[in-house]
């Protein structure tokens, strides 16, 4: 069994929900390198949408979530700084 993770939203007991998701996803970056886990892993980032979104779904994935960098997390709220796309949504990013 493995574990990815995507996000982080708390630390050290202290909601980071406000903070960009720049800013957290750092903070998750550090927090699992000095963790030295094995079969722990994040989630990659990758510039190229397009291309990740069709390796992904080509594999068998669910789809991809578009992320605007700088978004707080909204708690129960959606927002057009998080796109998820999947095969039935008929559209690939570009």
């Amino acid at each position: 069994m493995s574990l990815v993770f995507f996000d982080l939203l708390a630390l050290d007991a202290r909601s980071v929900m406000r903070e960009p998701w720049q800013d957290r996803r750092k903070r998750l970056e550090d927090l699992l390198e000095r963790a030295e886990l094995s079969r722990v892993g994040i989630v990659p980032v990758a510039e190229d949408a397009a291309n990740v979104y069709e390796t992904w779904v080509g594999m068998g994935g669910e789809g991809v979530v578009l992320k605007e960098p700088r978004a707080p997390y909204r708690p129960g709220a959606r927002s057009s700084a998080w796109l998820k796309l999947h095969p039935s949504s008929r559209s690939t990013p570009s």
